[in-house]
Formats: structure tokens, C-alpha cells, sequence
């Protein structure tokens, strides 16, 4: 199964004031009604790696689709690239990661 994503963003923000400077990356998945995305970890270093996945709530039947948020934070000392991968290994996307100063 191919997950549907769009408009995958990635910045650190270490604006003065802002504590630590935090990783932030940011998207949209399509989802049925009753799913919901999740970004978690794999690994890290200056590329960190996420791992998009989708849990359902079986209970549910209404089978409307829409694109929902997904968001995931982090704080970081040097990234320069994240890569996000589903569950089953296939490219989500590539993204460099810009620095809001």
C-alpha cells in the first residue's frame, strides 16, 4: 500500500529566545476517517531518519478520505537532511532542512 503525502517541510528553528535550537518537520497524509499519521524516529545524526506510519481505528466504517497534519519535533545540535520512509521501507520523502534563524 502507497501512503498519499504532500507538502513535507523541514527547518531547525533556533531563533534567539526560543530555548534550543528544535528540529521540525512537517506534512500531510491521506487518511480514511478513523486513521491517524504518526512521524517516530529511527535513527539520527546529521541525517535524521523518520518512519511515517498509520494506525486505524477499526471500529470505524465510514471510509471518507481527507489529508490530515503530521508533525514531528525534535531538539538538535546539527541536521541537515531528514529522510522519511513507511513502514515497509518505501521513499516518503527527502527533504534538506533549512535553518530560521
Amino acid at each position: 500500500m502507497t501512503i498519499e503525502t504532500q507538502n513535507f517541510k523541514a527547518w531547525v528553528n533556533a531563533q534567539p529566545g526560543t530555548g534550543n535550537a528544535k528540529l521540525i518537520v512537517t506534512g500531510e497524509v491521506l487518511v480514511k476517517s478513523g486513521e491517524r499519521a504518526n512521524l517516530s524516529e529511527k535513527s539520527s545524526g546529521s541525517t535524521v531518519e523518520l518512519t511515517l506510519t498509520i494506525e486505524s481505528d477499526q471500529k470505524l466504517f465510514n471510509q471518507a478520505v481527507t489529508y490530515a497534519q503530521v508533525r514531528f519535533e525534535k531538539e538538535v545540535a546539527n541536521v541537515q537532511h531528514v529522510s522519511i520512509t513507511d513502514s515497509n521501507g518505501n521513499n516518503v520523502a527527502n527533504l534538506n532542512v533549512e535553518t530560521v534563524h
